[in-house]
């Protein structure tokens, strides 16, 4: 028995020292590789976050046993299969990689139905829905005159007419209208028994407030700019000068500033090309100038080929150009990055990324790549054109803090996924009247587009859900993981 008892002694004993380290290495994230390239390597992870949640969750053909949102850890480096699906919605496919002491985070997915349900908000024959850049409003017209605008309300789901029935304006035939990003008010342009009126109009929902402003308002304006925080400092673009108009004192400064061929406000300053094309920044009273491009050469080599130019401040020390002939040019290197044909630019909110599109393709333009070290050459901002196959692209949003794009082509409404494991991949949700356009409203998630049915009314429809964000699923993957993964 002693003998057994010896053998028995020191079977367990070497099971011990053999699988012990194995143990305590597989506790901090390592796994044993059998065969040809056997040995002990670190494990990564992959975390899966899904709109709606409660997918199945299936990696090289074999079903895990959780449900997203999950982290799946202790996988070995490499890529892997990754398949999602939910009932009534299709299925998500992508190879992912895996590596090393990282996270492959995939936390903002948004699956697709298999059909797309929506419900009319409004009816009626609605001719055209006109955005309201980053409110909670959109507009809806169903005729040339002020009377026949609606003010819909995305978070209470009611509308409203823009100006009551007893209001002197409501028989405006309305010829042009100005909207800035943010700013709950607008400027209407037209004439009533064919008189000029200007009209400004606060939306407040049933409420609204219209002011006449046609005495304060310039002959001839072809560009109006305010901003949000400064509602009533109005600044007007008559041919080559600059008018500014104080809606809160009635004063006007005719032309206070001369020659100049593009400008933009941001954070209370003023930002101005001139006609020798130097770029220059001053407050709203023209108080002091502080030349941020003075090289004549170099600016005539920008911008001498085009007369006009709306100017866009992506950050503090960043700033987009956009032509009249659709060019689009920075004071980040290497300037220009179209020459022609950008029909719209979107700014992310949470980041230095613009959205930009052209009539057959959709590009992202990233501020926030990193400067190279120690080369002669500045690396610069990248461009990537994510989108080629367009046909007739009229608009374009950020969708989902920023991971998809939301994009009418032609009369189809169709959403991406930004993720770069396996390409651009839009999907058609929807169709629209043709020659109109659409709304998507971050807040609520939901899309407004008139529907191409006789009715023509407005409808909505669900993008992403009320759930919320998928990264607060994860509270154990480090922030700095998640850059580090995505930075790759």
């Amino acid at each position: 028995m002693a003998i057994v008892r010896k053998i028995f002694f020191y079977i367990f004993a070497a099971i011990y020292i053999v699988l012990c380290p194995l143990m305590i290495l597989y506790a901090v994230g390592y796994l044993y590789r059998p065969g040809m390239a056997k040995g002990v390597v670190k494990t990564g992870i992959i975390a899966v976050a899904t709109v709606p949640s409660q997918a199945d969750i299936s990696m090289n053909n074999s079903r895990y046993a959780k449900l997203s949102p999950a982290v799946i850890n202790e996988l070995l480096p490499g890529e892997y299969s990754m398949r999602l699906e939910l009932e009534g919605y299709q299925s998500w496919e992508e190879t992912v990689p895996v590596e090393a002491e990282k996270a492959t985070v995939l936390d903002k997915i948004l699956l697709i139905p298999l059909r797309w349900k929506s419900e009319e908000v409004l009816q009626g024959k609605i001719k055209d829905i006109i955005p309201l850049p980053n409110t909670d409003f959109f507009l809806a017209r169903q005729g040339p005159k002020l009377s026949d605008f609606f003010l819909f309300g995305c978070k209470e789901e009611k509308y409203w007419p823009l100006v009551k029935e007893d209001s002197l304006f409501k028989d405006l035939k309305v010829e042009e209208y100005f909207f800035v990003d943010g700013s709950d008010s607008g400027i209407f342009r037209g004439s009533i028994a064919e008189e000029e009126k200007v009209v400004r109009i606060i939306f407040s929902g049933e409420d609204n407030q219209t002011r006449d402003i046609t005495g304060l308002f310039p002959k001839g304006a072809r560009d109006v700019k305010w901003q949000a925080r400064a509602e009533n400092k109005l600044f007007v673009l008559q041919a080559e000068n600059l008018t500014r108009v104080d809606l809160d004192t009635g004063a006007v400064y005719p032309a206070y500033i001369q020659n100049i061929k593009g400008y933009g406000l941001s954070c209370g300053q003023l930002y101005l090309l001139n006609s020798e094309n130097l770029f220059l920044e001053t407050d709203y009273n023209d108080t002091g100038e502080k030349f941020l491009l003075e090289d004549k050469k170099l600016g005539e080599a920008l911008f001498g080929q085009t007369k006009n130019f709306d100017i866009t401040a992506v950050s503090e020390d960043t700033f987009l150009f956009l032509g009249s002939g659709g060019e689009l040019l920075s004071n980040r290197l290497p300037y220009r990055f179209a020459d022609e044909g950008v029909i719209g630019i979107k700014r992310a909110e949470s980041s230095q990324r613009v959205l930009l599109w052209q009539k057959n393709r959709i590009g992202i333009l990233d501020f926030e790549t990193e400067k190279t070290q120690n080369t002669a050459f500045e690396k610069g901002p990248s461009l990537r054109w994510v989108h080629t196959e367009g046909k007739d692209i009229t608009q374009a949003f950020w969708v989902y803090e920023e991971s998809h794009i939301l994009f009418t082509d032609q009369n189809k409404v169709f959403l991406a996924e930004l993720e770069e494991y396996d390409g651009f991949n839009a999907k058609q949700i929807f169709t629209i009247k043709r020659g109109t356009s659409l709304y998507f409203s971050e807040d609520t998630g939901k899309v407004y587009y008139i529907s191409p049915s006789d009715r023509e009314g407005v409808s909505s429809g669900v993008i992403v859900s009320n759930e919320g964000s998928g990264t607060a699923a994860f509270p154990l993957i480090k922030e700095e993981d998640k850059e580090e993964q995505r930075d790759e």
